[in-house]
């Protein structure tokens, strides 16, 4: 195993701990809310410690956060969206650190910062994983009627093609998810890492003894998926 891949590893625990300061952060404001109603010292001792263990996992997700986006970059494409989840977690460890040992109004208003940036990093970390507009997409698109996977029109014993038989299934299928809406992201793409290894690397695509893209080829394809592999 090699010290690259351990680093990569441990950028991959992101997913692992991202979610318990999203939860310990929520559950601690919604505590401070009750606790402007009618104090309680146990409630607020408890605010006190969801806080601390809210802070604690909010530094392990930035810094697990920063590996990953480093060991495993998104692209350009995505790099606005990447600086906005990075920026808005590390604020939430910040404000968090200070609901938790802080003291006063301080202490008050570093939590339901907290929950709140920790919320929005939720949200950016989402447009990252499913795409741009992810959230509302579905109040804003027109609905229709769910499609139906299309029933091959030509007999099992006929070659199959794109343009007539599998193009069809993957618009019922798969374009909701995949389709136009969710960004493309050639850094990221197995097709063009492939083709752009050595010659002698195993991986490499078209095989070494086939005939090979051109620089320019290969810049195409990326091109076409920035663009969203349209």
């Amino acid at each position: 195993m090699t010290s690259e891949a351990l680093y990569a590893t441990f950028g991959r625990l992101h997913l692992a701990v991202l979610h318990f300061p999203v939860a310990l952060l929520a559950l601690a404001a919604l505590l401070e809310l009750l606790e402007l109603r009618a104090p309680d010292e146990r409630r607020a001792a408890l605010v006190r410690t969801l806080a601390r263990f809210g802070a604690v996992g909010a530094l392990a997700a930035a810094l697990t956060g920063w590996v990953h986006a480093d060991a495993e970059p998104l692209g350009r494409t995505v790099a606005e969206t990447l600086d906005l989840h990075r920026w808005t977690g590390i604020a939430s460890a910040v404000f968090a650190l200070v609901a938790g040992w802080g003291s006063g109004l301080a202490r008050r208003a570093g939590l339901f910062a907290a929950a709140l940036s920790v919320s929005v990093a939720g949200h950016f970390g989402g447009e990252l994983v499913h795409g741009e507009g992810y959230l509302t997409e579905l109040l804003t698109r027109t609905a229709t009627a769910p499609q139906e996977p299309s029933t091959p029109s030509v007999p099992p014993s006929a070659s199959p093609t794109f343009e007539r038989d599998v193009l069809p299934l993957m618009q019922a299928l798969c374009v909701e998810c995949h389709g136009p809406l969710k960004r493309g992201d050639s850094a990221a793409s197995e097709l063009v890492r492939r083709m752009r290894l050595p010659l002698d690397d195993e991986d490499h695509m078209p095989p070494s003894k086939e005939a090979q893209p051109a620089a320019a080829d290969v810049d195409l394809v990326a091109r076409w998926i920035d663009a969203g592999a349209r």
